[in-house]
């Protein structure tokens, strides 16, 4: 089955019969592929017309088939590669020239290898060092905490610079202390200028370690937990603020994105938060200055006005309650509070593979 969203085709299973009943113009408009199946020569030839156009791509690794003589090399623009690897046993893993090319365009690089046994049980691809060297416009790179920690003798000798550094994984003792005191070493070798963490998992022992790049924060799956000083976050978001107690050390933090809170929960940050400027909330219940889908925004507003060197917050929420507190207000702003529709801004997921 071929999904056909603006400028983008996901395709699921070995039918392409769908492809085919796309319209010339259709065809031309596509930037975007993501693949969910093993691709072979026919199924290549099939869509070979339209590579030379695309510039985001998401697929999974290739084991049966020499993957830039086949494919790669007609995709001339690709600007953003996202590769997962499906497989549990690294021997079905045996086609890695696709890592000894050179990609013109390519900005950033996605290499999932699922953690799925934790960062002890990672995989080493010697071609990676080639990779980056061949390849120095990349200025993104997104994986896997045992992906980097199985690789980091050949990250830390490439000659590679990233302006931004995304890891995933679980955050469990002990081997995410050493993953700490790695990505700080890359961080002072200028490896990287900024870390984006997604944990999706984390205890109140395992991230005592300061990162000294960190400035976005992605919490998943969380237990109570007390955060250490973190002075260059400026991104927070999880999905039960109950867990967090806000510390004097994220005092900088600017956006905030949670998926599920009380408005108590929230307020915390208006009220001792002074840099917060947007607040993205998926599903809000009840709770002081909240009540029947109306948010109090003249009490909001005062609690934010006494609050020294404040800046203006927008919380964004979903519709029903945009509209309840519109109605009730006539209005949608008052000085230092302003709400707006959730959908009015994309964020980040709390999950980094999850899309592109």
């Amino acid at each position: 089955m071929v999904k056909l969203r603006y400028k983008k085709i996901i395709i699921f299973n070995d039918s392409f019969k769908d492809f085919h009943k796309l319209d010339p113009f259709t065809l031309k408009s596509i930037k975007q592929i993501e693949f969910w199946i093993n691709l072979d020569k026919s199924k290549i030839e099939i869509i070979k017309s339209i590579l030379h156009q695309i510039e985001w791509l998401k697929i999974p690794w290739q084991s049966n088939l020499e993957f830039y003589g086949s494919f790669l090399r007609f995709c001339p623009n690709l600007k953003f590669l996202f590769m997962w690897i499906k497989h549990r046993d690294k021997k079905e893993i045996d086609e890695c020239k696709w890592l000894l090319q050179h990609y013109p365009k390519l900005e950033h690089f996605v290499f999932d290898d699922g953690d799925a046994g934790g960062p002890e049980h990672g995989w080493t691809f010697s071609e990676l060092r080639i990779f980056f060297e061949m390849n120095p416009n990349i200025r993104r790179f997104s994986t896997t905490f045992h992906l980097l920690y199985e690789n980091r003798n050949i990250i830390l000798n490439s000659k590679i610079q990233f302006d931004q550094l995304d890891i995933q994984g679980r955050v469990q003792r002990p081997i995410v202390q050493d993953v700490c005191v790695l990505l700080n070493k890359l961080h002072e070798k200028n490896v990287h200028k900024h870390l984006r963490v997604y944990a999706l998992f984390a205890t109140t022992q395992s991230l005592q370690s300061s990162l000294h790049a960190l400035n976005a924060l992605f919490l998943v799956q969380t237990r109570h937990i007390t955060l250490p000083p973190m002075p260059k976050l400026k991104i927070l978001g999880f999905n039960h603020s109950s867990v967090i107690t806000l510390p004097n050390n994220l005092m900088d933090i600017e956006r905030i994105y949670m998926e599920k809170a009380t408005f108590n929960e929230v307020l915390q940050f208006i009220r001792y938060a002074p840099r917060v400027t947007h607040i993205k909330i998926y599903s809000l219940n009840d709770g002081t200055y909240f009540n029947n889908k109306v948010l109090d925004l003249e009490a909001l507003n005062e609690d934010r006005k006494v609050l020294q060197g404040a800046r203006k917050i927008t919380i964004y929420v979903d519709e029903e309650i945009f509209l309840a507190t519109k109605w009730t207000y006539q209005t949608t702003k008052i000085q230092n509070i302003e709400i707006k529709r959730s959908q009015s801004t994309e964020w980040e997921s709390l999950c980094l593979m999850s899309s592109g």
